[in-house]
């Protein structure tokens, strides 16, 4: 019986564990071009919401997981910013989960990311992490449901290269 429990408990954590993205799948997503990322998000559960060409540099793809069929909230966000003149790809993720958060937070220091900046500013904590070749800029902030007028908080993990950072994101 106990041995039924456990293997219950275990898969049930997998399951719930593979409904989303590991920092790893993240970083291997932001290098994929939009088509291919897009297959992948699909098997992986995640809904496309849209593209675009932003300022004919930038391709924009949009993903949403576990999205509500009645609005537009989801559990999690996604989008891939891909550019082939010069080859850049950028990845931001808004998470609503606390726990998956920290996940990634875990994770991204795990890898070696030191905090090389944090700043408190338009109402919002970042944090800004760097490995040997990435970037991480992570925000925490506040949203208000209308509906409800309460607040939750929301988290965004932007990841680049480190020459975009230091390029286009330093003063």
């Amino acid at each position: 019986m106990k041995t039924l429990f456990t293997l219950f408990f275990l898969t049930i954590r997998l399951i719930s564990y593979s409904q989303n993205l590991t920092l790893e799948e993240l970083l291997a997503l932001r290098k994929k071009d939009l088509p291919t990322a897009e297959e992948y998000l699909t098997m992986k559960k995640w809904q496309f919401i849209s593209s675009s060409n932003q300022n004919n540099v930038f391709y924009k793809g949009s993903f949403a997981y576990n999205k509500n069929s009645f609005d537009d909230s989801a559990e999690s966000f996604i989008s891939l910013y891909t550019s082939e003149q010069p080859k850049r790809n950028r990845l931001d993720i808004q998470i609503h989960k606390t726990e998956k958060y920290n996940s990634y937070i875990t994770r991204i220091k795990e890898l070696g990311c030191k905090l090389i900046d944090s700043k408190i500013e338009y109402d919002e904590i970042k944090k800004i992490y760097q490995g040997a070749t990435t970037t991480f800029i992570i925000t925490t902030s506040t949203v208000e449901d209308e509906v409800y007028t309460a607040t939750s908080t929301v988290y965004h993990i932007f990841i680049l290269e480190n020459v975009e950072y230091e390029l286009y994101f330093t003063e």
